[in-house]
């Protein structure tokens, strides 16, 4: 058993021996020896100091958060570390990593730094730096992110130059000139400004913050596309009107892409060998953005002329899927060959189509003789606005089809109120004074249903017989 003032400082903290350490690590699933260790995880641990890690010098990720650290510290040994967490802990500066050049990623978040400061002079390599939830405000407290005083040279030097990925969030900052600041991150492509006061403070936020990052890909909570960046750029090159125009164009080029796809797709699948498919492709999206150019329209869908011009014999069909009855597909199981698959067109009806065009709905059932045979199930028909109507249900027999479903199904669902639940038709409505089923007249004529059984000295008509034939089913004393 370690003895007290090994075990913990003067203050009563734990410590970092070396025996607690090898520890950990073999509780961890590491070595007892630590040289043979790339990742150790000492996080959580009450610790108050870094130290005795001296032996660990394989080490390529280090988990120190969650203790009680208040300096960073003793890390000199750790040549090969590459990532290093220190989050949630008690540190006030960045220092002592001018040994440490490999690190690219440092978490120093929930901490409570008020200035980087020349900590990360050294840190060459640097790609991935959190410094959310601290106490950064001023860009006097951020400048060491861009340049800093080099400890042999005493001079200033650019840092941080591979910088991808910034997390400021949940600080204090407000000051507009933090631009100033990240335009002097050239490889800059995530930054989270989420939870300070710049955000909703700052004029045009977010335009300011993607002109200022030319690579930037994600900020805050959101991703930063192509489109965005261009009309950024048009804004602050022309103005609003410049944006507006941009952004037609961008939409413009979509639709182009769209409608390029949908002639190539359909060439091909016509058997258009695929030089000539990405020709025609290339063609009409040439056509498209030069007729955008000569007029300014740009179109909801950009296959819908194609498709209104492959079926202009048949009006009746407004967005076909495809102008042949056939189509040509691949195989997947064999690419030299081709397989002829047949479909039937589908569309929706216009104003001009006539009931009988739509086919009707059928039912398979049988016969009395047990033979299979279909019944029609609806007649529908297209009203002046072109809306499909309901005009009642036909069995085929010469009788309304009443039940209680088909009654259900043909009430108004453009409600949330639930439906009745003792509505009934009136076709079924019946005389209920002797307690006897509700049936249809439909019902009695498929065929006659079995009657209730009655009773008789409380008995079942069905158990009768049993007590005739000596059954007793009286209850037991």
């Amino acid at each position: 058993m370690l003895k007290r003032d090994e075990e913990t400082d003067a203050a009563g903290n734990r410590r970092m021996t070396p025996k607690a350490l090898r520890k950990i690590c073999v509780e961890k699933g590491g070595y007892a020896t630590p040289e043979l260790n790339d990742t150790v995880y000492f996080h959580y641990k009450g610790f108050s100091r870094i130290e005795n890690l001296d032996a660990y010098v394989g080490v390529k990720a280090l988990w120190l958060e969650g203790n009680g650290f208040f300096k960073i510290e003793n890390l000199e040994p750790l040549q090969n570390l590459v990532c290093l967490f220190l989050q949630e802990n008690l540190i006030s500066k960045v220092e002592n990593l001018d040994k440490n050049p490999t690190i690219r990623q440092l978490n120093l978040a929930t901490n409570q730094i008020r200035s980087i400061g020349d900590g990360l002079c050294k840190l060459v390599n640097l790609e991935t730096l959190n410094l959310s939830n601290n106490m950064l405000e001023t860009v006097d407290d951020l400048s060491g992110l861009v340049e800093a005083t080099d400890p042999d040279t005493n001079e200033l030097v650019p840092v941080c130059q591979n910088l991808s990925v910034l997390d400021l969030s949940k600080n204090r900052i407000e000051d507009p000139a933090i631009v100033t600041i990240l335009q002097r991150l050239p490889n800059l492509k995530v930054l989270n400004l989420m939870n300070n006061k710049i955000v909703r403070t700052m004029e045009r936020y977010r335009k300011t913050i993607i002109h200022a990052c030319p690579k930037l890909t994600y900020l805050d909570d959101r991703p930063v596309f192509d489109d965005e960046r261009r009309a950024v750029t048009a804004y602050f090159a022309g103005g609003p009107e410049a944006e507006i125009a941009e952004r037609r164009l961008c939409l413009a080029e979509k639709r182009a892409e769209e409608s390029a796809q949908f002639v190539s797709m359909r060439a091909f699948l016509n058997g258009t060998s695929r030089d000539e498919c990405i020709q025609i492709g290339n063609r009409e999206r040439e056509r498209y953005m030069k007729r955008f150019h000569e007029t300014g329209e740009v179109d909801q869908y950009g296959g819908r002329n194609h498709a209104e011009e492959a079926t202009v014999a048949d009006p009746k069909y407004l967005y076909p899927i495809w102008s042949l009855e056939e189509v040509e597909s691949v195989s997947k199981e064999s690419l030299k060959s081709r397989i002829v698959v047949p479909i039937q067109l589908h569309s929706m009806a216009t104003a001009s189509a006539k009931s009988e065009d739509v086919p009707e709905l059928e039912e398979v059932t049988l016969d009395e003789s047990g033979n299979v045979v279909t019944v029609p199930l609806a007649k529908e028909e297209v009203d002046s606005t072109g809306d499909i109507t309901d005009i009642g249900f036909d069995t085929g027999l010469g009788s309304e089809r009443d039940s209680e479903d088909v009654y259900y199904d043909s009430l108004p669902r453009n409600t949330l109120d639930p439906l009745p639940s003792k509505a009934l038709p009136p076709a079924m409505e019946a005389d209920t004074s002797n307690n006897d089923q509700f049936t249809s007249k439909d019902k009695l004529e498929q065929g006659p249903c079995e009657p209730v059984p009655t009773q008789e000295d409380g008995l079942p008509a069905n158990k009768q017989e049993d007590k005739a034939d000596g059954y007793d089913f009286s209850e037991p004393d």
